[in-house]
């Protein structure tokens, strides 16, 4: 994320999101292109591996769907099933496009989310009509074959590791290539609750910039604060901006939680990019070298492990 103005009309509105998404990228690149779901990760993408992913899509969507394609059929089957019922073809409508979006289309920035985002709404009716079928006119639970009673119990399993088990992957028992997002880190739960202060006393239009350099996609400012921040992570540009210009304000900004600074060149730095308060932690590296905030300055807002300082305080 990066401090941009928005676009103009109402923030919410679907014209606006669409106009944000066109006209207010900085990138050259369409944010969505053309392409089919891929089978397996194993496989690579593109040129004539295009076919077999084609080709695959059939198995690709049953292993997905299990149990639930399995109802759905049964459903379809059903002589419970009201096609004139307005509601099954907003089910079936919304199914149809949701497979067509995840199936051939994909997102460009970063992370393919539009893919494994849209399914949701395929997924979503494949649940209600096989809870439908399973329910009505007759129960059908124990009079399926084993077969179903066996994806059913997969599908348990899976929901069960997704649960427990993948929490028990992470630091100090497993490491993973997500260590750096999931690793518990000490300042965390100081940090969330100088953004829970912030919210209550801070102008919701303030800027509060974090370290943007020390962790990837950190996790404070969108799960905790309302406001702001001036540049979130070196993969800013998802939101709009250039990779240049995240780099810029990354290296313009690092130095502040790096290593020792006047007050004025803070706020002069501060202030060059539209930043209104800083929060330091105890992962800083500044913080690490002083044991504490900077010094000679002010936290405005203050817990053992967190500091955040308003930059209009500074050098005052």
């Amino acid at each position: 994320m990066i401090n941009r103005p928005a676009a103009h009309g109402n923030p919410d509105s679907p014209l606006t999101q669409i106009s944000d998404l066109t006209a207010y990228r900085h990138d050259s690149g369409l944010p969505i292109a053309l392409s089919v779901r891929p089978f397996t990760t194993l496989l690579p993408e593109g040129g004539d591996w295009t076919w077999v992913h084609l080709a695959a899509l059939p198995l690709n969507y049953a292993m997905e769907f299990g149990l639930f394609l399995w109802g759905t059929i049964g459903w379809w089957r059903s002589r419970a099933f009201d096609r004139h019922q307005p509601v099954q073809w907003l089910l079936l409508a919304s199914s149809i496009a949701s497979l067509l979006v995840a199936s051939f289309l994909k997102s460009t920035i970063i992370n393919n989310d539009l893919a494994w985002r849209s399914i949701w709404f395929a997924q979503l009716a494949a649940i209600l009509w096989t809870a439908a079928w399973l329910q009505g006119p007759e129960r059908r639970l124990r009079s399926q074959p084993i077969a179903f009673h066996l994806l059913l119990a997969l599908g348990i399993g899976a929901v069960a590791w997704d649960v427990i088990g993948m929490r028990l992957i992470r630091p100090p028992l497993f490491h993973s290539s997500f260590d750096e997002l999931i690793s518990p880190r000490p300042d965390d739960d100081d940090q969330r609750r100088i953004y829970k202060k912030a919210a209550q006393l801070l102008p919701v239009q303030d800027v509060i910039q974090h370290n943007p350099a020390l962790h990837k996609r950190i996790f404070n400012f969108g799960l905790y604060g309302i406001q702001r921040t001036g540049v979130a992570d070196g993969e800013a540009n998802l939101f709009g901006a250039s990779p240049q210009d995240v780099q810029q304000r990354i290296t313009a900004l690092q130095p502040i939680f790096e290593r020792p600074l006047s007050p004025s060149e803070i706020r002069r730095r501060a202030e060059g990019l539209g930043v209104d308060h800083l929060i330091f932690a105890s992962m800083d590296p500044i913080w690490i070298r002083y044991k504490g905030p900077p010094p000679r300055l002010t936290c405005r807002i203050r817990e053992p492990l967190a500091c955040l300082v308003s930059v209009k305080d500074i050098g005052s």
